[in-house]
């Protein structure tokens, strides 16, 4: 989940402040040019959020943290655009806090600066703290609480005292329109005097992605995986009953999003496309053991590339604070700025997980501008650009065009080019050259007659 907000994390690292620390994670590593440094984290299961305190000896560090199934992009290439956290230290000792959830996360480390030197190491020091629950329980502001797992088309009921959380977990199948939890009978208690929340693969009272205070509760395109709900009680209100249901809307493979109206095509070959400012492209892709997910999209200039978005089993999608909601973020290669490329291989079959349906969702955000550019598939440089048409691949996937010749795979011609234009100059003047001189011939031919006959 992309956790950008500041007042997000605001909440977040205020509400950490109410709760004892324990310390997650320490290292201690050295990185210099050309060498970072990268660790997986093992699975956290969070009190509400997490501190890394990052230090380093006389340089700033560029730290990004991805999800550890979908690869760090090229350690050059770490940004806020391809990076789940991401921070640009400033300083030699910073802290970022971490909403982390249910996942393995992996976190890079490297060099903020460029340097030729290649003994111009810098020690740093990472130390990850937060207070966790074990098993399946989750925080209510005072202790950890068990779960129960729930499943749809059957009802759950709870007793509730005043102040008192409750939590329920499942599972969500790929391709949901929306999600809904009801509260669908009360004795004693009302809806008015309670909150229903919900967070994806994570969850606390405290935190949360989703709330409601009538009773009723909806996410609409909601991840595939873990969803965590709580029922809340407010302090001061009279104990009492409720039961509950769960269902889900699943879509079909041609939509998604609430009410199934999002339109999402058959992934296809390679394409060249107009997209307007804040418009979505959505397309679907399989993956499998032997059929990788590689898309690449850029534009003729290398600007003004719109975003690039992967979503397992779901689209991804604007959520209320503006943040997209995705697995990948734009890239997890090299040359990111150049062209924006996403890869996902499955190299070993996994026992209920042989196929992925996987979502890409293009968004151009260029300001006030349509956005024109060419997305193509399982081919790192544009098709066409060496064998039909007049371009080179280069190393950063971009295919570098003959002088005459434009667009994203070079199949635009220019018309005449500047080699063409020299050469026209030059049998111009090849001719001219040779009409003056006959032209003097021919001058110096008549004086020499006059001059016979006048002899």
């Amino acid at each position: 989940m992309h956790y950008r907000s500041v007042a997000a994390l605001v909440f977040a690292f205020a509400v950490s402040l109410s709760y004892a620390q324990t310390e997650l994670w320490h290292n201690v590593t050295m990185i210099s040019p050309n060498a970072p440094f990268n660790h997986t984290w093992e699975v956290y299961n969070l009190q509400t959020t997490s501190t890394l305190a990052i230090s380093s000896t006389h340089r700033n560090v560029t730290v990004c943290i991805v999800y550890a199934d979908y690869m760090l992009p090229k350690w050059t290439e770490y940004s806020k655009e391809t990076c789940i956290f991401f921070i640009n230290t400033t300083k030699s000792e910073e802290t970022l806090d971490l909403p982390l959830l249910q996942f393995k996360y992996q976190i890079g480390v490297f060099l903020a600066y460029d340097s030729g030197e290649k003994d111009d190491n810098t020690t740093v020091t990472l130390t990850l703290t937060g207070g966790e629950c074990t098993g399946p329980r989750y925080w209510d502001g005072g202790k950890c609480v068990d779960a129960v797992v729930v499943t749809t088309n059957e009802t759950f009921s709870g007793h509730f005292t005043s102040g008192e959380t409750k939590f329920w977990t499942y599972m969500a199948g790929p391709g949901l329109g929306h999600l809904t939890l009801s509260m669908v009978k009360a004795e004693g208690i009302s809806a008015d005097e309670s909150q229903i929340k919900a967070r994806y693969a994570g969850g606390t009272f405290l935190s949360h992605d989703m709330v409601d205070a009538n009773g009723t509760l909806t996410i609409y395109s909601p991840r595939q995986g873990l969803w965590v709900f709580s029922f809340h009680l407010a302090n001061g209100a009279h104990e009492g009953d409720a039961t509950f249901s769960l269902t889900e809307f699943r879509c079909g493979a041609g939509s998604a999003g609430n009410g199934c109206m999002i339109p999402v095509r058959e992934a296809f070959n390679n394409m060249s496309l107009t997209l307007q400012h804040g418009e979505w492209l959505y397309l679907r892709f399989p993956v499998y053991q032997g059929h990788a997910l590689l898309v690449s999209v850029t534009t003729n200039n290398g600007s003004n590339i719109p975003n690039l978005y992967a979503g397992n089993g779901q689209i991804p999608v604007h959520n209320a604070a503006g943040e997209v909601i995705a697995d990948i973020y734009n890239c997890n290669r090299d040359y990111c700025s150049i062209v924006r490329s996403i890869v996902r291989n499955i190299t070993k079959a996994k026992v209920g997980a042989e196929e992925e349906f996987w979502y890409i969702g293009i968004y151009a955000s260029g300001a006030g501008a349509n956005t024109t550019f060419g997305l193509w598939w399982n081919d790192t440089c544009v098709p066409g650009c060496e064998g039909d048409n007049h371009g080179e691949c280069e190393e950063n996937g971009r295919c570098q065009c003959e002088i005459d010749f434009e667009g994203i795979d070079c199949s635009v011609s220019k018309g005449l080019g500047p080699q063409y234009i020299v050469l026209i100059i030059i049998a111009s003047l090849v001719v001219a050259s040779a009409i003056i001189g006959f032209v003097a011939w021919a001058y110096m031919r008549r004086k020499r007659a006059n001059y016979e006959i006048v002899s």
